[in-house]
């Protein structure tokens, strides 16, 4: 039971914010579709009238024009801000251009609701958002936010194209987080257990949101090599975050390449998926062969038909260099689960061995 009310505090934590965030747009999206609040609808780029929405002064439903809502993420009413920034994806894409600044200062708004909103939103404009850069990394490294703020600011880096010399510095040092460097639980509600068990959570989800992230800036995240491999080597971390640093150290290719040893003995663990992407990530870093061939030959005896099957096509994409997994591929084309890919990686290493 002690351990249920941890998790279930941890739970409020994480939820607090977003709930309260999830329930306006959930409201807004009724509204939006249709239903005894009325209807909005969109044509042409224009915005029609909601019938029966309400248009009480400060309220986030009153459907606003363009031009409302470019207002609207100056008004110094929370709920007017609010209402601007559920609005702008429905501006015209010209005057959504014009007003993306006035968005992007939204990201650093002092109502709780309303930051967390756009930054939701945020990611949604893609590289029209790229100007947000700054203030998404203002976010990440507040420790005042919540941690699922700083998430969702890790989250929007590469769908906005951010650009890697910016960023990949700040998503380093998050891999290094310590928890002085999280929000504080002041609330009396938790207890100090629960806050513990909390503080560990967001620090998990930030640092594997960070590891995330880092694969969509290859190869210049390649200075947060030495961070990454800590992780992997960490035998106390937590899967996801290892599984999500080992795929960050695929991604770098042959600019990891310090951390072959430490992947191939990520290939002994006790997860199959730790072992499995290991595999994978072996396989695109493709350098130091000599001790890379020989563990991912001592992977094809694997229990798990994942593992087995990720280590053929590493040694694939290693191709000729990978001659001494010669005969040990051979000998795995009668597996009715990975002959198939035994017989394709034979070809890549030595097609004169694989008849027609």
């Amino acid at each position: 039971m002690k351990a249920e009310r941890s998790v279930n505090a941890s739970g409020f934590f994480v939820g607090k914010t977003l709930a309260r965030v999830c329930a306006v747009q959930l409201a807004w999206m009724l509204i939006a579709v249709g239903g005894n609040s009325g209807t909005l609808a969109r044509e042409g780029g224009e915005k029609s009238k909601a019938t029966n929405a309400p248009e009480a002064k400060g309220s986030p439903w009153k459907t606003m024009s363009d031009e409302e809502i470019m207002k609207g993420f100056e008004s110094p009413n929370a709920m007017v801000r609010l209402g601007a920034v559920f609005q702008f994806p429905m501006m015209s894409p010209e005057n959504r251009k014009a007003a993306m600044p006035l968005f992007v200062n939204r990201l650093k708004d002092s109502d709780e609701v309303v930051r967390g909103t756009a930054l939701a939103q945020v990611s949604d404009f893609g590289r029209d958002a790229k100007q947000a850069v700054p203030n998404l990394t203002a976010v990440m490294t507040d420790t005042n936010q919540p941690g699922y703020f700083r998430v969702m600011a890790v989250q929007a880096l590469p769908r906005i194209e951010a650009d890697a010399k910016l960023v990949v510095p700040v998503l380093t040092a998050l891999l290094n987080l310590r928890e002085h460097e999280l929000q504080d639980f002041t609330d009396p509600r938790y207890k100090r257990g629960n806050k513990r068990l909390m503080k560990k959570t967001e620090k998990d989800d930030l640092r594997q949101a960070a590891a995330k992230a880092l694969q969509a800036f290859s190869p210049e995240s390649k200075a947060a090599v030495p961070a990454l491999i800590e992780i992997v080597k960490g035998r106390n971390e937590p899967d996801g975050i290892r599984i999500a640093a080992i795929r960050a150290l695929g991604s770098i290719k042959p600019g990891a390449q310090e951390a072959v040893p430490v992947l191939a003995d990520a290939l002994r663990s006790d997860s199959a998926e730790v072992r499995c992407v290991a595999a994978e990530a072996l396989g695109y870093i493709g350098a130091e062969v000599q001790s890379t061939v020989p563990s991912l030959i001592a992977a094809l005896k694997d229990q798990q038909t994942d593992v087995r099957r990720a280590a053929i096509h590493a040694l694939g994409r290693i191709g000729p260099d990978a001659k001494a997994a010669i005969q040990p591929l051979k000998d795995t084309l009668t597996d009715k689960d990975v002959g198939l890919a035994a017989k394709d990686a034979l070809r890549k290493i030595a097609p004169d061995t694989i008849k027609p």
